[in-house]
């Protein structure tokens, strides 16, 4: 009686175990699904910082392997073809992120009249600053054709973050996992942020 008491108390605690471990399993999906949502719905925060540089802040998605396989997702394919020309197999990705941008800048500046050679006439413009280098070159000589050189640095900085609990945090689930938020930085001040996608593979 004993052992057969002994042997159904150990089924059910397996039992109660399987049981929990399944809800723990997708209670973190249904988090997951949730955050993932939440980042579709909520439109990128663009915004200038103290050095006049322009920032942005966009929602990190989270996705399994088949979601990303299986999907028809414009940014998806374009991650996929990527890898592809790098000779990454999608199973070894663990995260990407690409970032679209413009860059504006005015130049004002003078032709200045010179000598190719000591004997082609040209007139040309060269400026240089912190951020763009400008050469343009134009041949009275040869139907004012222009040669231009147009060099622009830049930097570009991700910062990974967890969205904080804030104030009324007693008013939020402690089980809900706190959303992966990325905010990208660039230092040219002419550089604007027009569309960044991020997503980790799970």
């Amino acid at each position: 009686m004993t052992k057969y008491l002994l042997w159904t108390i150990a089924v059910l605690v397996i039992a109660l175990a399987s049981i929990g471990k399944l809800w723990q399993i997708t209670l973190k999906d249904r988090n997951r699904i949730a955050l993932n949502q939440e980042a579709l719905l909520t439109e990128v925060q663009n915004f200038k910082l103290a050095d006049s540089s322009n920032a942005a802040t966009i929602g990190i998605l989270t996705l399994k392997l088949s979601e990303i396989t299986n999907s028809s997702n414009p940014a998806l394919d374009e991650m996929k073809a990527t890898l592809k020309l790098m000779n990454i197999k999608l199973r070894n990705l663990d995260s990407y992120s690409t970032v679209n941008t413009e860059t504006k800048t005015t130049i004002n500046s003078f032709l200045r009249d010179s000598l190719i050679y000591d004997t082609i006439p040209v007139k040309y413009l060269s400026v240089a600053t912190k951020w763009n280098d400008v050469s343009i070159s134009v041949f009275p000589g040869f139907q004012d054709s222009i040669s231009m050189r147009v060099i622009t640095y830049d930097q570009m900085e991700q910062v990974l973050w967890k969205e904080p609990r804030g104030v009324r945090f007693w008013q939020k689930s402690f089980w809900r996992k706190r959303p992966v938020k990325q905010t990208i930085r660039f230092q040219n001040p002419d550089t604007k942020i027009t569309y960044p996608f991020s997503v980790i593979v799970k």
